[in-house]
C-alpha cells in the first residue's frame, strides 16, 4: 500500500499534468499567489473533495467514483466585462483532455458551470468531472 497521502498528490499530478500548458499557471485547491507586478492572463485550479482525503486517510485503498472540478480563470477585459473568447479557448482546450486517462485515475464526464466574476478582475468557470481511482 502507498503512504496514505501519496495517492492524494498522484491523483493531483494526472489531473494537474491533464491541463498543464493550457493556462500560465495550474495549482492546486487555490489560486495562485502572484507577487506585486506580476499580473497572469490565465490559470486553473484543480479541487478534489474532501471525501477522496477521508478515503485515503481511512486507509481504503480503492477510491470510488467520485467528482472533481477545475476551476478556468481568464483575466478579464479592462473594463471589468467578460473576456468571452479567451474564456471560451481556455475551457475548449480544457474539455478536449476529455476523457483524461492518468496513471492513478480516470476522469469522464465534464460539465460545465459558469462562476462569473471573482471579484479579482477574473472571470471563472466551473467544470466538474467524474473522477474514478484505478
Amino acid at each position: 500500500m502507498a503512504k496514505q497521502h501519496g495517492l492524494i498528490y498522484n491523483i493531483y499530478d494526472d489531473l494537474s499534468e491533464a491541463v498543464r500548458g493550457i493556462a500560465e499557471k495550474v495549482t492546486l485547491q487555490r489560486r495562485p499567489k502572484q507577487t506585486e507586478g506580476e499580473e497572469l492572463n490565465s490559470f486553473i485550479v484543480v479541487e478534489l473533495p474532501g471525501n477522496i482525503r477521508n478515503l485515503i486517510a481511512g486507509g481504503v485503498e480503492r477510491m470510488p467514483h467520485t467528482f472533481g472540478t477545475f476551476t478556468v480563470f481568464c483575466k478579464a477585459k479592462k473594463d471589468g466585462s467578460l473576456n468571452a473568447n479567451a474564456q471560451d479557448e481556455l475551457i475548449d482546450e480544457v474539455l478536449n483532455k476529455f476523457p483524461i486517462n492518468g496513471t492513478h485515475v480516470a476522469a469522464t464526464r465534464p460539465h460545465v458551470r459558469m462562476q462569473g466574476e471573482d471579484g479579482y478582475g477574473y472571470q471563472a468557470t466551473l467544470i466538474s468531472f467524474t473522477l474514478r481511482g484505478k
